[in-house]
Parts: structure tokens; C-alpha cells; sequence
């Protein structure tokens, strides 16, 4: 989750992404678009003996999103939420 990345698109949308090296892990993601903030969200890396994983807070929401790890490697993990399936 550590690092830093931007994603620009041709319609002037940005998407940029932030996260700490240390633990604990956490990071932000927030989508610009034609100067207007559209969406903002906070995420860390848990481990509990619910055996949550990966922990979303996105903006408007109430509830936090719980995902729980699937598989792992040195370079990738997949987490899943009920029927969906997100690679980090």
C-alpha cells in the first residue's frame, strides 16, 4: 500500500492515491474532476480475528467496507468483499 500514484484521463478527471510505508498501513484515495472534488476515501490495513484485511471508508458513507484477504504475494494481494474480488 506504500507509495504514491496519479491517473489522469483525456476528460480532465485525476485520480491520485497516497499511502504510508509504516504500520499502520494507511492511505487515501480522492477523485478530481474539471477542478471539482468528486469523491474522497480513506483505507488501512488491519488485521483482527474477524480476520479483516483491508478496511475502506468511503466518503457519504456510513459504514465502513470490511475486505478480507483471498491471497497474497510479496507484490500483490487480493481481497475480497462478498461477490467482489479487488486486487491491491
Amino acid at each position: 500500500m506504500a507509495g504514491d500514484w496519479q491517473l489522469k484521463t483525456a476528460g480532465r478527471r485525476c485520480i491520485e492515491e497516497k499511502g504510508s510505508a509504516v504500520e499502520p498501513c494507511v492511505g487515501m484515495s480522492r477523485t478530481v474532476a474539471g477542478g471539482t472534488h468528486h469523491q474522497l476515501e480513506f483505507g488501512a490495513i488491519e488485521a483482527s480475528t474477524r480476520r479483516d484485511f483491508y478496511v475502506a471508508q468511503p466518503e457519504r458513507k456510513r459504514r465502513r467496507l470490511d475486505f478480507q484477504l483471498a491471497a497474497g504475494s510479496a507484490s500483490e494481494w487480493v481481497v475480497v468483499k462478498h461477490r467482489h474480488t479487488t486486487i491491491i
